[in-house]
């Protein structure tokens, strides 16, 4: 996490990108090392 807005968000956030497949980043149809960054956001609904 680079930034925390809530700790029940976090959660949530890692919830989703766990299920998330990671296809690595492939040069030359070999695969090669790549950073990735993931930005979520999210909608809080009152009930």
């Amino acid at each position: 996490m680079w930034r925390s807005l809530n700790s029940a968000l976090d959660a949530q956030a890692l919830e989703a990108l766990s299920a998330w497949v990671f296809a690595p980043g492939r040069l030359n149809d070999a695969p090669t090392r790549v950073a990735v960054e993931v930005e979520m956001s999210f909608r809080v609904h009152k009930d």
